[in-house]
């Protein structure tokens, strides 16, 4: 019996490491997180204080917003950079405003992570992450589209892509408040 127990303890911590040495090199080329439109509810009644001075009121509306939870030491947050540099790029002169905010991470390096992985939009800090709480979001990277009339109505929670976020950006564009 004892050898049984053995040879099962052997058995599970070789599975255990199986998964935590490869999985995450399985997961490096897997496909991104589905989009998810919501049913359109209000985003919570709060600011976020943006690091140049600003101030963003998620649910003021006027604009469509697109927050995205991220943290400087999340290698899928890298992944998915590019994606929003180009949403950033396409959408930022047409009523769309991208807002990385820091999730579990210090501020001032998550604002650099963004700057030297080539992005130039407003980072916001959500001390003690009561925003992110007040919208369901549990890790990085997470991504929630604000329409601009101030309601959540989809978000991608794991990597999002500029493919994913552009149909529903230019939908949501050309909607009237």
């Amino acid at each position: 019996m004892t050898r049984r127990r053995g040879g099962f303890a052997a058995l599970l911590v070789a599975v255990v490491s199986a998964v935590l040495l490869f999985g995450p090199a399985l997961s490096q080329g897997q496909a991104s997180a589905p989009l998810t439109r919501t049913r359109p509810a209000p985003a919570p009644d709060q600011t976020l204080p943006l690091r140049d001075g600003g101030v963003l009121p998620l649910r003021s509306g006027g604009q469509v917003v697109v927050l995205n939870f991220f943290a400087s030491w999340c290698a899928e947050c890298a992944q998915e950079h590019a994606d929003l540099a180009a949403v950033w790029s396409r959408f930022r002169d047409g009523g769309v405003l991208l807002v990385g905010v820091p999730f579990q991470d210090d501020g001032a390096r998550a604002a650099r992570f963004v700057r030297d992985a080539g992005g130039d939009w407003p980072v916001a800090d959500d001390r003690g992450a009561r925003a992110a709480l007040a919208l369901g979001v549990t890790g990085v990277p997470e991504t929630v589209v604000i329409d601009r009339r101030g309601r959540v109505v989809a978000r991608v929670i794991g990597t999002a892509t500029y493919d994913q976020l552009a149909p529903v950006l230019t939908s949501l564009r050309g909607a009237s408040p």
